[in-house]
């Protein structure tokens, strides 16, 4: 069984105090969580687009490995903590409706890491296997 991982911090100097960044990581298209068979459910009765727009969802997941990494790097970070859920695969990456879920980076949310001046953070995620967004989003969007 394979485990993934959801990770945020609570934010009150942004939005109104009930707002969070949804950490993302970004890895490289050759590093992969695992086969997207084990990762997806339903894969093989999706159809090219639909699987698409589903292994992008499943990408945005940590691995235990890749949370515990984040966590080392922004623990020195002032005010900043990471809470995290975990989900159990195979995940279900369509919504009640039978819609694909789509990944949050195709969402047009800002990505408050990338732009300079929205929060202040002095970690070095240069030194992860792996890039790092953060967006603000609302408790509900975190699934």
């Amino acid at each position: 069984m394979v485990e993934l991982y959801r990770a945020w911090s609570n934010v009150t100097e942004i939005g109104n105090g009930q707002s969070k960044i949804l950490w993302i990581p970004l890895r490289a298209e050759r590093i992969r969580l695992a086969p997207y068979n084990d990762l997806i459910s339903g894969l093989d009765d999706m159809n090219s687009y639909q699987a698409s727009i589903a292994k992008g969802y499943v990408d945005e997941f940590f691995t235990l490995s890749e949370l515990n990494m984040f966590r080392k790097y922004i623990e020195n970070v002032p005010g900043i903590s990471i809470c995290q859920k975990g989900y159990s695969a195979p995940l279900t990456c369509m919504d009640g409706d039978m819609q694909n879920i789509v990944p949050f980076r195709c969402r047009g949310l800002q990505d408050i890491v990338k732009d300079p001046g929205s929060l202040s953070m002095d970690t070095d995620f240069a030194l992860l296997p792996f890039d790092i967004s953060g967006y603000l989003v609302r408790e509900s969007e975190i699934q």
